[in-house]
């Protein structure tokens, strides 16, 4: 019974010796290959997503849209029910009082007459008020719907479509002898800014000084997302867009990577912006 014990403990013995040494050269190798790994992680850079804001500049409608003709039929059964149901108006009680007036009116005296005739020439009763209203009226010019920018479709200007809301987009390019594409007037963020303050200098450095606008809130209205060409440091972009909307002033492109601008409806932009991009958008641009 000895011998056997003898056996296993000389045997148990080498292999903790084997199995030692084979692992002090297991540890040196995969030391040997972390450290060669480390290497060629650090030579290579991550390639990451680039932040970039854009602005959504709205002029809203200037004057009312033009109604159909349901929504005219409704309007005139409300003013119908609003004249029937209202009480009179002053303008009313006078024309009534004047008639009743001339009703009760006896014939008088030379005398009484002349007093009577220098009295009611220092008044005006309702319905020569209404005659000279009606002489005001028909001097007044109302001004045109339609402007010179809508007949010579100068989509350059915001005063067009008057009853319609426009966005301004832009024609950027992003780098020398790339295509342009119609965007929002869109920026890299630089480190140390807000997306907001990328969104206000976007406007600023592409469109001009001079352009008056309020921007609504600091966060994000919509978010976009697409991929950079292979060969490219980065991965792709983020874009996030920010609401503003237009007071006054004149574009004035101020970088050779916008050569165009326009005005657009929200029906025409779908003949200039991607579908993916317009896709985005059209989540937070709605035309009432």
């Amino acid at each position: 019974m000895s011998a056997p014990l003898k056996v296993t403990r000389m045997i148990s013995s080498c292999y903790r010796k084997s199995a030692t040494q084979n692992g002090l050269l297991l540890s040196k190798s995969c030391c040997c290959h972390l450290q060669r790994g480390s290497q060629t992680a650090a030579e290579v850079k991550p390639r990451t997503w680039q932040l970039h804001s854009a602005v959504c500049l709205q002029r809203y409608p200037v004057i009312s849209t033009t109604r159909n003709q349901f929504e005219q039929k409704y309007k005139d059964y409300l003013d119908e029910v609003e004249v029937n149901q209202s009480l009179l108006s002053d303008h009313e009680l006078q024309m009534i009082s004047d008639r009743l007036r001339k009703e009760k009116k006896k014939p008088d005296t030379e005398e009484e007459i002349k007093k009577k005739i220098v009295v009611e020439e220092s008044l005006q009763t309702a319905e020569e008020m209404e005659d000279d209203w009606q002489k005001e009226l028909e001097a007044f010019q109302f001004a045109d719907r339609i402007t010179d920018a809508d007949r010579s479709n100068d989509m350059t200007t915001p005063n067009r479509k008057l009853d319609k809301r426009l966005v301004l987009i832009t024609k950027q390019r992003w780098g020398e002898g790339t295509e342009p594409y119609w965007v929002f007037p869109q920026v890299l963020r630089l480190d140390g800014e807000t997306m907001r303050e990328a969104a206000e200098r976007a406007l600023k450095s592409h469109c001009g000084e001079s352009v008056n606008a309020t921007y609504i809130g600091n966060a994000p209205c919509g978010y976009h997302r697409y991929k950079l060409p292979p060969g490219q440091d980065d991965f792709g972009v983020k874009l996030f867009f920010f609401k503003a909307y237009y007071h006054g002033g004149e574009v004035a492109l101020q970088t050779d990577n916008v050569v165009e601008y326009k005005w657009v409806t929200i029906d025409e932009m779908q003949d200039y912006l991607d579908p993916p991009y317009l896709d985005n958008i059209q989540d937070f641009l709605i035309d009432l």
